[in-house]
C-alpha cells in the first residue's frame, strides 16, 4: 500500500516519540490500529457490496437475453 523502507519508518518513529511522548505512545498506537482496522473492515464490507451489485446486474442482464428470444418466438406463433 504505502512503500516505507526502514529509514522512512525509523523517522516516523521519532516523530511520533517526540511529539507524542514515549508514555502515551503505546495507547496512541493502539488508537491508530483500532482506526485503521475499522477502515479495512469498512473497505472489505463496500466492496462486498459492489461485487453483489455487479453480480445481481450482470444477471439481471443474461435472463432479458434468455427470455428475449422466447419472447420473439411467442410474438411469431399469434
Amino acid at each position: 500500500m504505502f512503500d516505507l523502507g526502514f529509514n522512512e519508518l525509523i523517522l516516523i518513529g521519532v516523530i511520533l516519540i517526540v511529539f507524542i511522548g514515549p508514555k502515551e505512545l503505546p495507547h496512541a498506537l493502539r488508537a491508530i490500529y483500532g482506526f485503521l482496522s475499522k477502515i479495512k473492515v469498512y473497505a472489505s464490507e463496500l466492496r462486498t457490496g459492489i461485487e453483489t451489485l455487479a453480480n445481481e446486474s450482470e444477471i439481471d442482464s443474461v435472463v432479458k437475453e434468455i427470455e428475449k428470444p422466447l419472447i420473439q418466438e411467442k410474438k411469431k406463433k399469434k
